[in-house]
């Protein structure tokens, strides 16, 4: 009897679909000429008939990190938060899993304290990306981050302040750790 070894390298897309599946194949010619195709086995008994090809879990674990900030930009330069300042909003997020993160989604609501829905200067934008992620795919280890702003009103002022809310959607559905 023969031995032989293969040999391969996971790949990403492999770790993303979270198993491999091997199936081993040896063909050959008997005394009579006639091919002869073996019969392959994943629990090293092929005359069961069991022909299932050989599955290998892989660690697929999906976890993201988000760390937001805000800073206020002191435009009247009052030394504090009043009428007319910026707030600038900056969202990190973080792919700290296994596997690639798709579908990424930022819903972000922006409301005052008196529950009143408000509206950033412009919609969220995305400032940068690394390891090959986008606004809206995390490849391992990527980080994207985004941004938003928004101008202080009265209105704002008289409720006692600005409330925000960052929610993120994702595919597969990850591990959220707050940062």
């Amino acid at each position: 009897m023969d031995t032989y070894t293969a040999s391969y390298t996971i790949t990403q897309d492999d770790v993303d679909s979270k198993f491999l599946s091997n199936t081993a194949t040896f063909t050959g010619i008997d005394p009579d000429g006639t091919t002869v195709v073996s019969k392959t086995a994943d629990d090293g008994d092929p005359s069961n008939g069991d022909e299932d090809p050989t599955i290998i879990s892989l660690a697929s674990t999906s976890t993201i990190d988000v760390f937001k900030s805000a800073i206020v930009q002191d435009v009247n330069g009052s030394q504090v938060n009043d009428l007319g300042d910026i707030i600038v909003y900056t969202i990190v997020v973080s792919n700290t899993g296994y596997t690639t993160i798709s579908s990424l989604t930022c819903s972000d609501t922006l409301t005052d304290f008196s529950g009143t829905a408000l509206s950033y200067n412009a919609p969220i934008s995305t400032v940068s990306a690394t390891s090959g992620s986008t606004s809206s795919s995390l490849a391992i280890a990527g980080v994207t981050t985004f941004t938003a702003s928004y101008t202080i009103t009265q209105s704002d002022l008289n409720s006692g302040g600005v409330s925000n809310t960052c929610l993120l959607y994702t595919s597969p559905r990850p591990t959220r750790r707050r940062g």
